[in-house]
């Protein structure tokens, strides 16, 4: 009865230190990324825009499937070999602005996101700064 009594105690303790750790994490953060090419900035944005060629020029993605657009915007699902996450581009203005957002519910811990990849041009080529902004949610706490 003493066994059954310090495992009780041994469980409801790491249930309490999984749950204090969880709530310590940040719910959102921002992360940001800047790349220089020596492309016009055309090309740069033609890239972004070619969802389907992720895979090519990605190593983080294995497959790219195409879904039906949302509210006219392109829309697809990104798989990694593990996960598969769908995203649709909320503002495509061309060649300036590529923001995407995840729009799948059924990821596990992130259920909002958006970045935005909009090239810049400069003396030789041009600028694509990624940023980044996710809000974390976990089901379990």
């Amino acid at each position: 009865m003493r066994i059954l009594a310090y495992a009780l105690v041994l469980l409801a303790a790491a249930f309490a230190l999984i749950y204090v750790v969880g709530r310590s994490l940040p719910l959102s953060h921002v992360a940001s990324l800047e790349e220089r090419f020596d492309a016009p900035r055309d090309s740069v944005f033609a890239v972004l825009e070619g969802v389907a060629d992720y895979p090519k020029w990605r190593r983080d993605v294995t497959r790219v499937e195409i879904l039906p657009p949302v509210a006219g915007n392109p829309s697809w699902r990104e798989s990694n070999g593990r996960d598969r996450v769908e995203y649709v581009a909320d503002q495509v203005v061309v060649p300036e602005r590529w923001v995407t957002r995840i729009t799948a519910r059924d990821f596990p811990t992130v259920v909002a996101g958006s970045s935005s990849s909009p090239p810049t041009a400069e003396a030789r080529g041009s600028r694509s700064r990624k940023r980044a902004k996710y809000t974390t949610h976990c089901f379990v706490l």
